[in-house]
């Protein structure tokens, strides 16, 4: 079956030599698969009409991105499929899951398959709502500031969370503490790294942007990893994919280019 939306670039490579030995020996390789060409095609169904688009951008006037769309159900988000993560994770696909950033549970659905539990946490108190309608169990919660939810936990997810919040540096030292020895971080973020946060209805920079500037794929991503060994986390695996949402009146489906990487702690010497 065809794909309809030739605006999509579906980037799931990355050039070798553009990145160290390092990164090239931990890279896995993702292809299309029927789940993302699934929500692809699907994508027309979901898209806001004219109505709701209107009810958004009138919202938006005193609200965040994150409460507008849990309350109108708007801009549903993949990112991998449920293979796809079991690919990626390997046998780090169990236990307990602690998902920061949860958003409306769309990724995090998929994602969550493998664990015995799963707990999703979110600034937005309309995304917490709808994520317990969904069946999942939610807590408000800002983890840059609040204490991280009593674990321990197996994998803490990040996902498209480093570029919407304020104090991204201090999120990871708080979640890279959080960690177990045997544990796993595991983040997405698109490339190039364009980041902002919602205050209310006001999007503002971040306090504490980091040191991402490069536009080309693989140089962001080197400066990823060097931020992340900053923090003490060391890529243990990665993958590229699109990070896909159902779109509006302008464009059917949304794309951003994503890295997604598995992060071990780094063991004091």
């Amino acid at each position: 079956m065809a794909l309809h939306h030739p605006s999509l670039r579906l980037r799931y490579g990355a050039d070798p030599t553009r990145l160290d030995a390092e990164l090239v020996a931990r890279f896995v390789p993702l292809t299309l698969d029927a789940e993302t060409r699934r929500f692809i095609e699907d994508a027309e169904l979901a898209r806001l009409g004219r109505w709701r688009g209107a009810a958004h951008a009138l919202l938006r006037r005193f609200a965040s991105d994150f409460d507008v769309n849990a309350w109108l159900h708007s801009y549903p988000l993949f990112l991998l499929s449920a293979g796809q993560w079991t690919t990626l994770l390997g046998a780090h696909q169990r236990g307990a899951l602690l998902d920061v950033g949860a958003g409306a549970g769309d990724v995090s659905r998929a994602l969550g398959r493998g664990f015995s539990r799963h707990l999703a946490v979110e600034t937005s108190g309309p995304m917490v709502k709808r994520l317990r309608e969904r069946g999942l169990e939610a807590l408000k919660a800002e983890l840059s500031e609040e204490p991280v939810p009593t674990g321990p936990w197996d994998v803490i997810a990040l996902l498209n969370v480093l570029d919407r919040c304020a104090r991204p540096r201090t999120l990871l030292g708080r979640l890279r503490a959080a960690l177990p020895p045997s544990g796993r971080l595991l983040l997405s973020l698109p490339l190039p790294y364009r980041p902002h946060w919602y205050d209310g209805g006001r999007t503002l920079e971040p306090l504490e942007p980091l040191a991402i500037g490069e536009r080309r794929f693989e140089a962001a991503l080197q400066q990823l990893a060097l931020e992340l060994a900053r923090a003490g986390l060391r890529v243990e695996r990665w993958t590229r994919a699109p990070y896909l949402s159902a779109g509006d009146g302008q464009q059917a489906v949304y794309e951003l280019d994503a890295a997604v990487l598995l992060c071990e702690p780094e063991r004091a010497p």
